[in-house]
């Protein structure tokens, strides 16, 4: 019998040009010149993302995205072989996605994001058959947009004895998940972020918003509050989850998929659903110390034990 791999994740990859922003406005008038006080370039997106932090973390992850056939997306490729994800039947079509996010200091990011042409396939029951834990990164993105494929991809894993976890994407043009109906009662954890969890429930209140998706059937919501933490409803019975933050911010940049993959580890050595929440947030504190969404997760001790969430490290090796 094949042995089963950690975590198969479906999402999305692009290029990140994080872009420190020095001034009080992100403007720019024609013909303007302007100085960042820092720019780095890495891969991100958030199934890349995720997937190169558990890999990092020892994980065994498989990583099925739409790669474009491109300089771009030769870049994310290498990153992610290099890291021991392996590429499960990527797709090589279309153009990488470019995004250039501004990032201030001590306040909300701002994103351009560029061309891409990523088109869409369809998700077979035999990629999602053989994981411990399937990671859905995000809802509303290509692959994940149509609602066929998610209800073919969670209901095939859960069959197959899988735990279910995904998250979503904002998109301000929709505003119900009906579509998705059907999938919710196949998933195990639903990560949203606060914003998302009011858009798509039609609520004002996180906690009521939680509600709405666990009476949808979903088995445990969890609502990431940014520094406030973490909301999380599993089976009618509430709790918070305090945030970790480190002496310092740098980037919020991939803070989200961090929580999700430290919670996942958590999953994948079989924590309490409070010490997944602990793991997960030590996550996000060591990622948001650094610029980049997985610059700053490089060992396990950072996440996984009690000690100060470490703030520096020796010369990042690899920018890509």
């Amino acid at each position: 019998m094949q042995k089963k791999v950690d975590v198969t994740c479906i999402g999305q990859a692009c290029i990140d040009v994080l872009i420190g922003w020095k001034y009080k406005e992100i403007t720019l008038q024609e013909k303007e010149r302007k100085v960042s006080s820092e720019t780095t370039i890495a891969v991100g997106g958030d199934g890349a993302n995720l997937s190169l932090i558990l890999a990092r973390m020892g994980i065994g992850v498989e990583f099925i995205s739409t790669l474009a056939d491109d300089s771009a997306g030769d870049i994310i490729c290498g990153q992610m072989k290099r890291a021991g994800v392996i590429l499960k039947k990527p797709v090589r079509t279309g153009r990488t996605q470019i995004v250039s996010v501004f990032v201030p200091e001590n306040r909300e990011r701002s994103f351009i994001f560029g061309g891409q042409d990523y088109p869409d396939f369809s998700i077979s029951p035999e990629m999602v058959q053989n994981c411990r834990i399937l990671s859905l990164n995000s809802l509303l993105r290509p692959p994940l947009l149509n609602p066929e494929n998610v209800l073919c991809a969670v209901k095939s894993a859960h069959e197959a004895g899988a735990i279910v976890c995904a998250d979503i994407y904002t998109r301000w043009e929709i505003t119900d998940l009906d579509q998705y109906a059907g999938a919710f009662r196949y998933m195990d954890y639903f990560f949203l972020n606060e914003d998302e969890a009011k858009l798509y429930s039609g609520q004002k209140d996180a906690r009521e918003a939680a509600r709405i998706f666990s009476g949808m059937g979903v088995r445990t919501v969890l609502v990431k509050l940014g520094e406030k933490g973490c909301l999380v409803i599993q089976n009618g019975q509430e709790f918070h989850y305090p945030a970790v933050r480190p002496e310092t911010v740098q980037d919020t940049t991939g803070a989200g998929d961090s929580f999700m993959a430290g919670f996942e580890i958590g999953l994948l050595e079989q924590r309490s659903l409070e010490e997944c929440c602990r793991i997960g947030a030590r996550a996000a504190a060591a990622c948001i110390a650094r610029t980049g969404a997985v610059a700053g997760i490089y060992s396990r001790s950072q996440i996984m034990d009690d000690s100060p969430v470490e703030l520096t490290r020796a010369k990042n090796k690899e920018v890509w």
